[in-house]
């Protein structure tokens, strides 16, 4: 029985009594909780246990635009951001260069699916190259971010590695408010974020943001 009255949570319980559904943010959990019916687990995403490993660059630009160009891009249009008199920079995860690695990646995928995917030593080659890749793309995260001394952005990943990196940094919302329901489960207050609803208050903030940085230096 899958009827909606009994909720998809009571069909993980007969088939995996011991099913868990961790979740980010009180809004999530709720929906798992009166929707779904499912035990949960409200925990901070696993990226933020990245702190103490990754390395913040010197900026090179006044502010990094990072800016979502998915379908859960917000209506702030950050692409095309930018301050007088101030050098922005404005890119997204999506524009990835092909590296080896990730050259590397894409064969394992292919093997994968081929009769050679079933053996175990190639099953284990291919798992290393996808951390790897992995890896370098936290990395390339890291160093791209750091380009700014200020950084604007509209995506959730964005905001936790500039928390593990300490840069300052204006968030905006995704199209269904994935970031702020984030933020106010767990950093509700802090020095280095602003959390912002259009375009122009995210241009006020950032002079305010490049004057103390100016003052600070």
């Amino acid at each position: 029985d899958r009827s909606p009255s009994r909720g998809l949570g009571d069909v993980y319980k007969r088939q995996h009594p011991d099913f868990w559904l961790m979740v980010r943010d009180h809004r999530s959990e709720a929906i798992a909780r009166d929707q779904l019916r499912v035990t949960t687990l409200l925990c901070p995403d696993s990226a933020l246990m990245l702190k103490g490993r990754l390395e913040r660059h010197r900026p090179t630009v006044d502010v990094l635009v990072l800016a979502r160009t998915d379908k859960e891009a917000g209506q702030a249009h950050l692409k095309d951001f930018a301050l007088e008199r101030h050098q922005v920079s404005c890119t997204d995860w999506l524009d990835e260069p092909q590296t080896p690695l990730k050259q590397l990646t894409q064969l394992a995928k292919k093997t994968a699916r081929s009769r050679w995917g079933r053996v175990r030593k190639v099953q284990q080659a291919g798992h290393r190259a996808f951390q790897a890749l992995a890896w370098e793309r936290v990395q390339r995260g890291a160093r791209l971010l750091s380009q700014g001394r200020v950084v604007v952005t509209d995506r959730l990943h964005a905001h936790i590695l500039c928390m593990v990196l300490q840069i300052p940094h204006i968030v905006l919302d995704n199209s269904y408010g994935k970031l702020s329901e984030f933020i106010r489960c767990w950093y509700r207050e802090d020095p280095l974020l602003s959390l912002v609803t259009s375009r122009q208050e995210a241009e006020e903030v950032a002079l305010q943001r490049l004057a103390n940085c100016a003052t600070e230096s």
